[in-house]
């Protein structure tokens, strides 16, 4: 790989051109303008290369085990979270981020990083704000990519870079995560409503999750995955990977759509994202409940949460609904505390019984 500084004559920034011998030349523009003072220009144009090295997954094996800067960083990951391809396109997108941080500040490499640095990293990137909604960056994006920061630190340990960790166990406190609310009936039928606009995979991914609990990824199903015959749907791949599979029932809200989409449709998916909106989910969901259905107390898991409070109501014991939706206790104990007086209110008499000294 071969990178070298090349300047153009409409453009007051500079550049640099890249690319393998024999391939055609391709071009990344810096940060680094042509009229910088030389030595900031040497070093910023050192430390942009290093940026480019280390985004760049198809390096030469040398450049990523050669240990310099962060060059290694990015192959690394995407090596160690082969297996897990959304995994890795996470963390190379944090990466990312921490790198333009590291250029900034002028921080070649893992022995150059100081535990001060993480804690100005979580300033800096919460002085930030986002360009089109004008929101501040939130402390728990902030606090995850200094996660990612801690990891590649203790790679670089393990590699000899450096001899101790500095920014383990920086002992700041994140906000606690906002919990979206159970929908109500009327919500879920605006929703509806509104879906009949939208293509038919919103409406059945929405359909799917208010009816099992599952996350949006596991709502799109596979023809393997329904087996009709023993009444049960597994899910292959959940958040966790594979040795975190588990099964539900057809539950009968469902197994209309089911049916119709096995019976008289040849496709393999119960529904697909067009190849043009498969990165934008996420928006996608967020514009139509924010600005078409004008709920922006909304979100797509407020379905989970739904799913868990009527099961919760029912009295489905806990540790059924543990397998039900394949959470974790304390999430489950979180919505335990959601609920609403009515919810409890049945329980209060045997409670107060048992508190010493009650009138009887």
């Amino acid at each position: 790989m071969v990178l070298s500084e090349v300047t153009h004559k409409r453009s007051p920034w500079i550049w640099i051109q890249y690319g393998n011998t024999g391939e055609r030349k391709k071009w990344h523009k810096t940060n680094v303008r042509k009229d910088a003072p030389p030595e900031v220009r040497v070093k910023k144009i050192a430390l942009e290369k290093n940026l480019l090295e280390s985004m760049l997954l198809k390096a030469d094996g040398n450049l990523a085990q050669d240990g310099k800067g962060w060059a290694w960083v990015a192959n690394w990951l995407a090596m160690r979270y082969k297996g897990k391809q959304r995994t890795a396109e996470v963390y190379l997108a944090q990466w990312k981020r921490v790198l333009e941080f590291l250029i900034e500040k002028e921080i070649a490499g893992p022995q150059v990083l100081e535990r001060e640095h993480a804690f100005q990293y979580i300033q800096w990137r919460t002085d930030q704000v986002k360009p089109k909604s004008g929101k501040s960056i939130k402390l728990s994006t902030a606090m995850g990519e200094i996660t990612l920061l801690k990891m590649v630190m203790g790679e670089a340990k393990v590699r000899f870079h450096l001899p101790e960790n500095p920014i383990l166990k920086l002992g700041v406190e994140e906000d606690d995560a906002e919990m979206k609310p159970e929908l109500t009936d009327d919500e879920i039928q605006m929703i509806y409503e509104g879906l009949k606009k939208k293509p038919v995979w919103m409406f059945r991914a929405f359909h799917i999750a208010l009816h099992t609990g599952l996350r949006h990824k596991d709502t799109r199903l596979h023809r393997s995955q329904v087996r009709r015959e023993d009444d049960w749907i597994l899910i292959e791949k959940p958040k966790g990977g594979r040795k975190r599979e588990f099964g539900i029932p057809i539950y009968p809200s469902i197994s209309e759509m089911l049916n119709e989409w096995l019976d008289d449709s040849r496709d393999p998916y119960l529904w697909t994202i067009p190849e043009k909106d498969v990165v934008m989910s996420g928006l996608i969901w967020h514009k139509f409940f924010h600005h078409e259905l004008k709920m922006p107390h909304l979100a797509f898991k407020c379905t989970r949460i739904t799913f868990i409070m009527d099961g919760l109501r029912k009295k489905i014991p806990e540790n059924v609904m543990l397998k039900m939706v394949n959470h974790g206790t304390t999430t489950i104990n979180r919505i335990y505390q959601r609920w609403t007086p009515d919810a409890v209110r049945e329980y209060s008499a045997l409670l107060s019984s048992r508190v010493p000294g009650a009138a009887k």
